[in-house]
């Protein structure tokens, strides 16, 4: 167990409700490329373009990715389990960091994919330094 504090709490409700939108936003991108298939006079490369993007690999890190930020924020606010909280967000970390390598090795690395994937990780880490405190404070 461990002390759930304000900070855990907020980021907590932060990560179940991103882990929600992320979930509905693949299975939304998933059913609309299907419509998107079938639209006369759409452009051949932006068909393509969501296929790659909605790569079998791409769907399974979003929805491993999303089930972590729901599991991590649902133990963050219960505050039973310190050791599935530590190991539900340092798995979505991970994770994230491989979507990070894999978008740079695919399209390649720039700024704006850099800036945006640590902007990305803010929330995670804060969630994961909140844990952390609360375990000390037990």
């Amino acid at each position: 167990m461990f002390k759930v504090t304000k900070l855990v709490k907020v980021i907590s409700i932060l990560m179940i409700i991103f882990g929600v939108f992320g979930i509905i936003s693949t299975v939304l991108g998933l059913v609309s490329l299907k419509g998107l298939e079938s639209v006369q006079g759409v452009d051949p490369t932006l068909i393509e373009a969501s296929k790659a993007a909605l790569s079998p690999l791409n769907l399974v890190l979003a929805f491993l990715s999303s089930a972590l930020s729901i599991l991590a924020g649902i133990v963050g606010i219960q505050g039973k389990n310190y050791k599935l909280a530590m190991f539900s967000i340092i798995a979505y970390i991970v994770l994230d960091l491989a979507s990070v390598v894999k978008l740079a090795v695919t399209t390649g690395i720039d700024g704006v994919t850099i800036i945006s994937s640590f902007i990305g990780l803010i929330l995670p880490l804060l969630y994961l330094w909140g844990v952390y405190q609360a375990k000390g404070e037990e």
